[in-house]
């Protein structure tokens, strides 16, 4: 039995929502959810099921999400059905991450499993995760990393933040990328969930 020591995730996640306003928060989770159906949400749809009115979420999407020639959403603060290089399944349903680190987030913020699949940012080796709530379960390869850039520019959080945020399948990958962006730091994956297994693998190298 999986037993989590210390959420490191959860700080990050108060961050996320702190970038998109408290107030917005528990809204954009909720429209994320129906995203989780695999299907573009009609905007009127939303509103209803929401118990909100179309000019507010219309405002939420304009602001924070995406949307296919129809108007319908198709993406929201991290969560997207359009390909990226982060694919994120739930249940058989595929949809993708705008970032590595919003893989990691997103099982807990939704409360699903989600197998990720992405690949290193420099050789194109695949990797691979498998998040349960707040839980990790593996990585491979083992240990996985993970870039982080501290300066956000919170007008642009995609821009600033999402484009330097990738999965590296190895720490020579890794300082290779990170030779060339020293404003930012790499991160073992494995460290951002602390956790014990009851047996089986540990996180150890």
């Amino acid at each position: 039995m999986q037993t989590n020591v210390n959420k490191k995730i959860i700080p990050m996640i108060n961050e996320f929502q702190t970038h998109i306003g408290k107030d917005n928060y528990d809204l954009i989770i909720r429209i994320q959810k129906l995203l989780l159906e695999g299907y573009p949400v009609k905007i009127e749809r939303t509103a209803k099921i929401l118990n909100d009115s179309v000019e507010h979420i219309s405002q939420i999407i304009k602001r924070f999400g995406e949307t296919d020639p129809q108007g319908d959403i198709i993406g929201l603060s991290g969560i997207s059905l359009i390909p990226t290089p982060y694919k994120f399944r739930i249940k058989n349903k595929l949809l993708y991450t705008w970032c590595a680190l919003d893989s990691l987030l997103f099982p807990e913020i939704l409360d699903v499993e989600a197998e990720i699949e992405s690949v290193d940012y420099i050789n194109n080796n695949p990797v691979k995760l498998l998040i349960e709530g707040d839980y990790l379960w593996w990585t491979d390869p083992a240990p996985l990393f993970i870039s982080s850039v501290n300066n956000v520019d919170n007008c642009n959080i995609r821009k600033s933040f999402c484009n330097g945020v990738h999965f590296f399948a190895s720490k020579k990958t890794a300082d290779k990328w990170l030779t060339e962006n020293v404003d930012s730091e790499i991160l073992l994956v494995e460290d951002l969930f602390e956790y014990t297994y009851g047996g089986g693998y540990t996180g150890c190298c």
